[in-house]
């Protein structure tokens, strides 16, 4: 919370600041209320098991499944840096949980593009994440049998650049430096993520579509540290070192367009990912980490309506799922493979210009 007062009083200032310059604002605020089957990603023996309530100490939450709220605020100030265009956008994010407040989270982001002509433009990036809830869990560091919150906090630092090869093309690049940190009773998960991605851009005419690739190298902790931190062998305190090759694809095009600007739209994204885990470790002692490799789907189509230039409403579902493959195949089978699936509808309010409602 101390860390959330921080950031609120540097983001403050600059905003203080950079109204004064800036030649105009702008307010992006995004509503959505959706449906969520599987908020803790729970297996088919998981469901069962909280359902039947043959352990519940397993579980801190009411129920698989919940409604959602999310609310999502992008301030924008534009200035100029030697006659080109120079953006920095706040951001936050709150997602509210309506049968599970021990999911609810939050996070703030500060991004600035640079212009250095109209067709390149670089970024950088920061966000924090305030309190991530995944699930309970057994602590290899004290002796008390006992199931703990296991969740963490992260910092996302970023850069990139995007450049317009043609009008119709364009192309980017970013990369990102990530650091997880657990809480007390799983320190041993603490890591550091860097995640390197490309993608492609093309357009024609009314259809918009994206290829993205990301390679991604995730380090856990030292675990000789966390060995002497708590007096155990290094052989069993979990590895969750891995790797992962994530591909994406995204296509957007009109289905009806209407007069005065208003449109329908159709979009479609599909996002496959693969993850190799590296655990140093052996079967019988990291047997969830082991000689493990994850394959990831998700699937999202969406209808936006345009109903004027600054209201968007949209429809959605999105499809979920992961199947991991392991030496210790039955006990991953129980903890790891999950489906789940998303519906709802959310409002885009975008005012490109607060200096236009004064």
């Amino acid at each position: 919370m101390n860390k959330i007062r921080f950031i609120l009083l540097i983001a403050l200032f600059i905003i203080t600041k950079n109204s004064l310059c800036a030649s105009s604002v702008g307010l992006d605020y995004d509503f959505s209320f959706y449906y969520d089957s599987n908020i803790l990603h729970l297996s088919e023996e998981e469901k069962n098991e909280f359902l039947a309530q043959t352990n519940p100490e397993k579980y801190d939450i009411n129920s698989v499944d919940s409604y959602c709220l999310s609310n999502r605020v992008e301030l924008t100030f534009k200035s100029y840096i030697q006659r080109h265009t120079h953006l920095d956008k706040f951001i936050f994010n709150s997602r509210n949980y309506l049968k599970n407040s021990v999911k609810d989270n939050i996070y703030l982001g500060f991004k600035a593009k640079q212009y250095l002509s109209s067709k390149f433009k670089f970024f950088g990036s920061y966000y924090y994440f305030a309190d991530i809830y995944v699930d309970q869990y057994k602590s290899i560091v004290e002796p008390e049998n006992i199931y703990r919150d296991f969740s963490y906090s992260k910092d996302v630092i970023g850069s990139g650049f995007e450049f317009d090869l043609i009008p119709q093309l364009e192309v980017g690049a970013d990369f990102t430096y990530e650091m997880q940190f657990y809480d007390e009773y799983f320190k041993y998960y603490d890591c550091n993520k860097m995640r390197y991605r490309f993608w492609l851009e093309p357009s024609y005419g009314d259809y918009w579509t994206k290829f993205r690739y990301a390679f991604t190298v995730t380090d856990a902790y030292d675990r000789d540290q966390i060995s002497s931190r708590y007096n155990i062998p290094v052989y069993k305190i979990p590895d969750s070192s891995h790797e992962s090759d994530t591909y994406k694809f995204y296509l957007d095009f009109p289905l009806i367009v209407f007069d005065y600007g208003r449109r329908l739209e159709i979009s479609y994204q599909f996002e496959y990912e693969h993850r190799f885990y590296h655990s140093d470790s052996d079967e019988e002692n990291d047997p969830l980490h082991y000689g493990r490799e994850d394959k990831c789907y998700k699937h999202h189509i969406q209808l936006d309506l345009s109903l004027y230039d600054f209201l968007i409403f949209d429809i959605f579902y999105e499809h979920d799922s992961r199947n991991s493959s392991a030496p210790a195949q039955d006990l991953v089978d129980q903890e790891k493979d999950y489906k789940k699936y998303l519906y709802g509808v959310e409002i885009k309010l975008d005012l490109n210009s607060l200096d236009d409602l004064f």
